[in-house]
């Protein structure tokens, strides 16, 4: 009896059982578009853009924007999830077609700069200026495209954290109204020298956000001034 116990074990060590790479099927923002929907075992080296959704991978992978579920990118309710434009309240919209404006491989509903390329597959040319980037004026794919000490920056970098993209943003717009002008000016007047600037007790003209209002602040209003910008996101 022992042996007919064993032997349904020793013909399975002989078979020879086929790979699964549970990874090629993660959906990790359950919208119904693969992290790694070709299949290449590197999740996000093939976005999806201009409406595919096929054989690509998630251009938001931690934010739903698929057939199953979307993220609203207008309206009411910009940021929330949703199903069809009308849970995103007026004007609104639901990106459920892994909608890429800008074509830089990062889908709308997760670009901090949907307008402005920054992402993996396009980005746009800035000029380095003390750890931040200024001046944005054209795409690219590689530095090398760009000026010379320019970069080209594609990676959605945020440095002052305003949940707008350095390539779309400013540093400089204190009073968020999109626009670098005497109104920023007066602000930083009215704040400068102060070196106590904390989460709680904050700077609203500390551009760099270095804890003081400083040379280096104002030389960031004089460098976008007269700028027009993405405001930041309420």
């Amino acid at each position: 009896m022992k042996k007919l116990f064993i032997l349904p074990f020793l013909i399975m060590s002989f078979i020879v059982l086929p790979s699964v790479s549970f990874g090629s099927f993660a959906d990790l923002d359950g919208d119904g578009i693969l992290d790694d929907g070709d299949n290449s075992s590197i999740a996000g080296d093939n976005p999806c853009t201009g409406g595919e959704i096929v054989n690509c991978d998630d251009n938001c992978a931690n934010t739903p924007n698929g057939p199953d579920n979307g993220t609203c990118t207008t309206g009411d309710y910009t940021g929330n999830r949703c199903t069809d434009n009308t849970t995103c309240g007026s004007g609104g919209f639901c990106s459920m077609n892994q909608e890429d404006s800008d074509a830089d491989g990062a889908g709308d509903a997760c670009d901090n700069c949907p307008s402005t390329p920054n992402g993996p597959s396009l980005g746009t040319c800035e000029e380095p200026f003390m750890h931040v980037g200024i001046n944005p004026w054209g795409s690219c794919t590689d530095s090398s495209e760009c000026n010379p000490g320019e970069v080209c920056e594609k990676s959605n970098r945020d440095a002052n954290a305003d949940d707008v993209g350095d390539v779309c943003g400013c540093y400089a717009d204190f009073n968020g109204d999109g626009r670098i002008n005497f109104s920023d000016l007066l602000i930083l007047t009215g704040e400068y020298g102060r070196t106590d600037c904390s989460q709680g007790n904050p700077c609203q003209a500390d551009a760099n956000g270095d804890g003081k209002v400083s040379l280096r602040d104002m030389s960031l209003v004089e460098e976008e001034f007269q700028e027009w910008c993405q405001p930041p996101i309420p």
